[in-house]
């Protein structure tokens, strides 16, 4: 492993072929200057990566494709693909414990019974919920030519089904029993 500033690496320009970020960039946007510290870390991916190399992201936030475009310039990268995946059973009820624990360690977690149940009743009615927006969204790809696809028009069509159905998404992303994957090519 290599530790350094993910927003001003030590590595060559056009190094690598693939850049993996899973929860970096949303640790980022939760500080007090987020955008600026999340769009410079992506300047630097987009640096590294050779030409038509390949960002994936995966973030907790559905729209970071507005972030992503004014961290690199208007046409830096291609998105190839944005989809929203369920979180397994397990990551669904974490999620749940560390938006009640309020920085609390998880051990204090399983010290407390009420607690866990409560999260428990919780991660199963969300995932209820994500099954039926899961029958949903595969009834509606049914209908779409996928010659025709485009991944970003695609995910926001979505975003605005799930709205109309349930109100808007969580205000604390740990609530989400799902997670947004982002796969970029780098243009040149």
């Amino acid at each position: 492993w290599l530790v350094m500033d993910a927003t001003a690496m030590s590595f060559d320009d056009c190094h690598f072929s693939v850049a993996i970020d899973k929860g970096t960039l949303d640790a980022m946007m939760s500080s007090t200057t987020g955008a600026d510290v999340a769009s410079a870390m992506i300047a630097e991916v987009w640096r590294v990566l050779l030409p038509g190399g390949v960002f994936v992201l995966v973030s907790h936030h559905g729209q970071r494709m507005p972030l992503i475009r004014a961290a690199a310039g208007e046409g830096a990268w291609q998105c190839l693909e944005l989809r929203r995946n369920r979180l397994s059973p397990q990551a669904t009820l974490i999620n749940l414990l560390r938006s009640k624990l309020n920085g609390q360690t998880m051990a204090q977690a399983f010290k407390d019974p009420e607690l866990l149940r409560e999260a428990t009743l919780e991660a199963k009615a969300a995932l209820k919920k994500m099954a039926f927006i899961d029958a949903f969204r595969q009834f509606r790809n049914r209908k779409v030519d996928a010659s025709s696809r485009d991944p970003e028009k695609e995910a926001e069509a979505l975003r605005e089904k799930e709205r109309e159905q349930a109100g808007d998404e969580p205000k604390d992303p740990r609530l989400q029993p799902y997670c947004w994957v982002y796969v970029l090519k780098k243009v040149c």
